[in-house]
């Protein structure tokens, strides 16, 4: 098996959520959900993380979402979180996370699209 195939997770409720209400917003052209991205040793030897599953990805605007749910608040997970995201970050995505407490609620989500919303503007003028 594939080391990107082993990388997939079984999604949260809260993703799925956050999914319908970006596909309703309109937000989902060149957006792809759950994408395994293995990291070089040179990448492992630096930051210390063998790889990821990215929750969303806009690959044109090079933006990558994650949604963090409760097991993201462990202090453990938060040093490996934050040694991925700045791997990614040192290959020229945009990395946003989005916390959240389940079950997510209807305003959290509303708030989390409006902010992909303007991000997504954001990475539009740059690029």
């Amino acid at each position: 098996m594939a080391f990107r195939d082993r990388m997939k997770v079984k999604e949260a409720r809260a993703e799925d959520t956050i999914h319908a209400a970006l596909s309703q917003a309109d937000l989902t052209r060149g957006y792809t959900r759950q994408i395994g991205f293995e990291f070089t040793e040179a990448e492992v030897a630096n930051f210390g993380v063998y790889g990821t599953t990215v929750d969303g990805m806009w690959k044109e605007v090079r933006l990558i979402v994650f949604y963090d749910g409760p097991p993201h608040l462990k202090a453990h997970q938060k040093t490996k979180d934050e040694a991925i995201q700045a791997c990614l970050e040192a290959r020229g995505y945009r990395v946003e996370r989005y916390p959240y407490r389940a079950p997510i609620s209807k305003a959290r989500v509303t708030e989390i699209v409006l902010n992909i919303g303007q991000v997504l503007k954001l990475c539009a003028v740059k690029g």
